[in-house]
């Protein structure tokens, strides 16, 4: 910005201003005259940016010793440290970004089906039938019994082609109720003539009828929107087990919040530990492998079994038996929350 000194009035909170100042005394901006050349603007940007890359990056390396932000934070070092929940964010954000660039790669030349009214062996049209019944009759030979099952085909022809209707019916369970559907009109008509043709009433059924419709023609849909949720799922893994967290160390008198931040800071570790796996696997993709699991799992315990004891001050005896009962809490609230996401992704996708 180009300075301009001979201004008595701050231009961003109308504050009157010492002669010759180059700050606002109450704000803090700098005296100028509004306009931005492309050089200032670039400089603040990168000013901007290493500052922030300086906090970030130390706030990092603090991850890595188990318990040591959460402690210091308590300690009062709020500023020298990114905060709980925006290093948590920061994390989830990269992890799911990649996480969904990783699926899409793995999932974009596969045949999904959403086979959610179990067409697949119902949706054939009257011609696929009768090409299947000509292919049969091609492979059978002239003996007795092949002259039987020729004459079956021929009587299952002479029905399939004087059938007017598809009679390969779906049944389909809602609600308030139970639907037979034609398998063809599923495959042919769209969502809103489905409801009306088949008289399909209330709101809820309707809405989940249409969902499973959009499912079995966009399959691929569902995954994304199940990722984009995820970060949102851990938003509510993360307060209820810091609820959890209060109850096993009722005694250690710590505020809920302390937990929250604890929690905080456990999760943005396994993510960005996450983060280095992702770019490990692009570098050398294929399935995961037993040892990487298993070494994955081991890091995450080891790494929350050694920020609990720092953390919450207890003998190792008890807080490795304090361990397994969050393990286990931990896995209860994910199943729960998972469920409650997978509804909502359902239900918005």
């Amino acid at each position: 910005m180009r300075l301009n000194t001979e201004n008595t009035t701050c231009r961003n909170c109308q504050t009157e201003m010492p002669e010759d100042s180059l700050y606002c005394p109450k704000c803090s901006q700098k005296n100028t005259d509004g306009r931005i050349p492309i050089l200032s603007f670039v400089l603040d940007l990168l000013e901007n940016i290493f500052s922030l890359d300086s906090k970030l990056l130390k706030t990092s390396w603090g991850l890595f010793i188990p318990g040591k932000l959460t402690n210091e934070f308590f300690q009062g070092k709020h500023k020298s440290f990114a905060t709980p929940s925006r290093l948590f964010l920061a994390s989830a954000l990269l992890f799911f970004a990649m996480l969904s660039v990783q699926v899409q790669q793995i999932i974009q030349d596969e045949d999904i089906t959403g086979d959610v009214f179990g067409m697949n062996e119902k949706s054939r049209s009257k011609e696929v039938q009768l090409a299947e019944i000509n292919k049969a009759r091609e492979e059978l030979g002239n003996s007795m019994i092949d002259n039987a099952i020729r004459a079956t085909l021929d009587s299952a022809e002479i029905k399939i082609k004087q059938s007017d209707v598809d009679t390969n019916l779906v049944d389909i369970s809602l609600w308030s109720g139970n639907y037979k559907f034609i398998a063809a009109d599923i495959m042919n008509l769209t969502a809103d003539s489905m409801i009306q043709k088949y008289q399909i009433k209330g709101f809820v059924d309707q809405m989940v009828f249409k969902q499973a419709y959009k499912l079995t023609k966009e399959p691929k849909s569902l995954i994304y929107k199940l990722i984009g949720n995820l970060t949102w799922m851990m938003l509510l893994v993360i307060p209820s087990m810091a609820l959890i967290f209060k109850l096993l160390y009722i005694r250690r008198k710590k505020y809920y919040v302390e937990h929250l931040v604890f929690l905080f800071h456990i999760h943005a570790f396994f993510l960005f530990v996450g983060v280095v796996f992702l770019i490990y696997k692009q570098i050398e993709p294929g399935p995961m492998l037993e040892y990487e699991t298993l070494g994955l799992i081991s890091v995450f315990y080891l790494y929350a079994l050694i920020a609990l004891k720092s953390v919450y001050e207890q003998g190792w005896i008890k807080t490795f038996f304090k361990s397994i009962l969050v393990l286990f809490f931990y896995f209860i609230v994910l199943f729960f929350c998972m469920i409650i996401i997978s509804v909502v992704s359902f239900i918005l996708f």
